[in-house]
């Protein structure tokens, strides 16, 4: 079937190469289904069938196959042929990621930062953003220096803001002895 599908020794059949595909991926083998899909999604004009194209890459995904899930999460992510679904796009983005796909994990991190289809965290972005940084994925770490650049400046900024209650109530204080302080001197003066 993949000889079919690659012209590998014999004449290059797509049709020939879905069958086959489609007979083994009926029967669970994962490889066949994620094929399948890319078949479905890559044909041209009124073969090309988006929506059959996912059903295989999701039993292929739901056994594991990382491309199947990377492609899943970017048709959700897209909207290709289906109603874009964050949450989708996550789900099948995470779980690459889980797997060690560097993208996936980029991906999943700025899903987290920026809370679409998962409720925002931004320690969880910053972790699967590490993660694919680790790999060598340069966006997630120019996300990563943005992320914690970010998060420093608002830290900061909250610092400020509690040191600035903290002075206030000590300089009202201070000022409020210096009034108490005059009034005395002027109640002594008065008694003299």
């Amino acid at each position: 079937m993949v000889k079919y599908h690659s012209g590998e020794g014999v004449v290059r059949d797509i049709k020939k190469a879905a069958y086959w595909y489609e007979k083994s991926a009926e029967q669970g083998n994962k490889d066949a289904q994620y094929n399948l899909g890319c078949l479905y999604a890559m044909s041209d004009g009124e073969n090309r069938d988006m929506v059959k194209a996912a059903y295989w890459w999701r039993k292929a995904g739901e056994q594991g196959v990382v491309s199947s899930q990377i492609n899943l999460g970017t048709y959700y992510d897209a909207g290709v042929d289906t109603l874009k679904d964050d949450k989708k796009a996550f789900y099948w983005w995470e779980k690459a990621a889980k797997q060690g796909d560097a993208d996936s994990q980029f991906n999943t991190g700025n899903n987290y930062y920026n809370g679409e289809g998962v409720e925002q965290n931004t320690s969880k972005a910053i972790e699967w953003l590490e993660k694919a940084a680790r790999q060598g994925h340069k966006n997630a770490a120019k996300n990563l220096e943005i992320i914690k650049s970010r998060e420093n400046f608002r830290k900061g900024r909250e610092d400020l803001s509690k040191m600035l209650d903290n002075i206030t109530p000590a300089a009202d204080a201070e000022k409020e002895a210096k009034e108490a302080a005059a009034k005395k001197t002027q109640q002594k003066k008065k008694k003299k």
